[in-house]
């Protein structure tokens, strides 16, 4: 069985080629939209956030062989969860990416985290239109002071 570790556009994608290639396997997803979109391409989809200890689960009752991880470029705690529990229960794991586009494009300043990023921002000026998310709202906030930032936040 295989694990697809869901959540893009590039997973439905994924889902699409593995059911017409006959694989049997099983797609992860967070939110109840991604279920939702899951479900138009795949037979099994559970929504889950998984820690360590429950991935490691999964994996063992479902008898998971290979995770394909389509997860978004910025979910990195479930691609390093993901990474070692397939290295601890010797899996094969495959990660596909997208390609960047940012690196490429002028006026565009590259981090590599969100400390990172909080560092650059403190030294410009100015309010500061941040997209990243509810989960990180709070870090940038308590960091460059809430009347700095313009927080947009998606209902889903």
């Amino acid at each position: 069985m295989i694990l697809l570790l869901g959540g893009t556009s590039e997973s439905l994608m994924v889902a699409d080629r593995l059911t017409e290639l006959g694989y049997p396997f099983v797609v992860s997803v967070i939110s109840e939209y991604g279920a939702q979109l899951a479900k138009q391409h795949a037979k099994q989809v559970v929504q889950v956030t998984f820690s360590p200890d429950s991935l490691a689960a999964f994996c063992r009752e479902h008898q998971i062989k290979l995770i394909l991880d389509v997860t978004h470029p910025f979910a990195r705690v479930i691609s390093e969860e993901a990474i070692i529990c397939a290295q601890t229960l010797a899996i094969s794991y495959l990660r596909f990416e997208r390609p960047s586009l940012v690196e490429s494009t002028p006026g565009i300043v590259s981090v590599n985290s969100m400390a990172e990023a909080i560092e650059y921002l403190r030294t410009i000026n100015g309010p500061i239109y941040l997209s990243t998310g509810s989960k990180t709202a709070p870090a940038y906030a308590a960091a460059l002071g809430v009347e700095r930032l313009h927080v947009r936040v998606l209902p889903t």
